[in-house]
């Protein structure tokens, strides 16, 4: 099974896509803090053991559609509801997928790279080939 297979499955490609391509823009965003940024905002919502198990090498911790909502919050979340013709809902459900494969494939050796790292820049190019970007 590939890295976003259950992704697409449930939300279709295209719609997959652009919510890999949301939180990945959301981790290459140095205003969010970039990647250690986003696991510090999943920490700070109560999320922290589920924050661990996507960076360390143990199998990734669910989250709810209302957790990843407040992980990048209700601006992202909207935005991308109007751009894909979607329910806020649907999106956060997409993005609850989304955000655990995400900080997964970005930290394989268990660990958050540092900004502007070989290994952050070549994770966020490979899902950028994903998304198209």
């Amino acid at each position: 099974m590939g890295l976003f297979d259950g992704l697409i499955g449930s939300v279709g490609s295209a719609v997959g896509g652009a919510l890999v391509e949301a939180v990945t823009a959301a981790v290459a965003d140095p205003a969010n803090g970039g990647l250690q940024g986003l696991v510090d905002k999943a920490s700070a919502a109560g999320l922290g053991e589920h924050a661990a198990s996507w960076v360390g090498q143990a199998a990734n911790l669910a989250i709810t559609a209302e957790q990843a909502h407040a992980v990048l919050g209700g601006d992202m979340v909207q935005a991308l509801a109007s751009k894909l013709n979607l329910s806020p809902a649907e999106v956060a459900s997409g993005l609850a997928q989304a955000l655990p494969e995400v900080v997964n494939h970005l930290t394989p050796e268990g660990v958050v790279p540092t900004p502007g790292s070989g290994g952050l820049q070549a994770g966020l190019a490979a899902l950028s080939m994903f998304t198209g970007l």
